[in-house]
């Protein structure tokens, strides 16, 4: 929290002092405490949508084969780098691993995503591995169709840490709202 000079359009252009601070809860504190909300900043970074990841492949990958998850990643490189109007393409550092996309709006980078997938001919593909012995880790299996221990210790993980965060957060939460865990694996 730093101590700042204001000059206030809605005070007839007075100089008033005030703080500046980045912490949320020393906002609340302040709020709390008699400071009125003078002016608003937000850095957001745009949403992202992994392609392919080959140091973990998601389900879409998993399965394959090693020759077509390697001609995977070359159909979608090539996509990638032919399109020159696309931005906000991320590539790995250095080895290249990853292929993902960002952009401002989540819904058009899904369907970017999709149309990438599609591309790669991901559905035409011979799956070579079970789940069990798939490549990569993904969240596949529903939690309501896990057993009823790990349901039990989900709900108790929830309960313990959903106390700890503002109950304005915990919907924004991906850990504290998992649909989705990973299937048993060889691993």
């Amino acid at each position: 929290m730093n101590k700042i000079k204001i000059i206030s359009r809605n005070h007839c252009w007075r100089t008033l002092e005030g703080v500046k601070t980045n912490d949320y809860k020393e906002y609340i504190d302040l709020v709390d405490n008699g400071c009125q909300l003078q002016s608003v900043n937000f850095i957001l970074r745009n949403a992202e949508e992994m392609i392919i990841d080959l140091s973990n492949l998601s389900e879409h990958y998993s399965s394959l084969s090693s020759d077509d998850i390697i001609n995977c990643w070359e159909s979608i490189h090539s996509s990638l780098e032919s399109d020159t109007k696309r931005e906000g393409i991320i590539k790995g550092y250095a080895i290249d691993p990853e292929l993902a996309i960002s952009g401002v709006k989540k819904s058009d980078i899904v369907a970017i995503k999709s149309k990438i997938l599609g591309e790669s001919l991901i559905e035409t593909l011979n799956h070579y591995h079970d789940a069990y012995n798939a490549r990569g880790l993904s969240k596949t299996y529903p939690l309501a169709d896990a057993p009823k221990e790990t349901i039990e210790l989900y709900s108790d993980f929830r309960y313990f840490y959903s106390k700890k965060i503002y109950l304005s957060s915990l919907e924004l939460c991906p850990t504290l709202n998992i649909e989705k865990i990973y299937q048993d694996h060889i691993i």
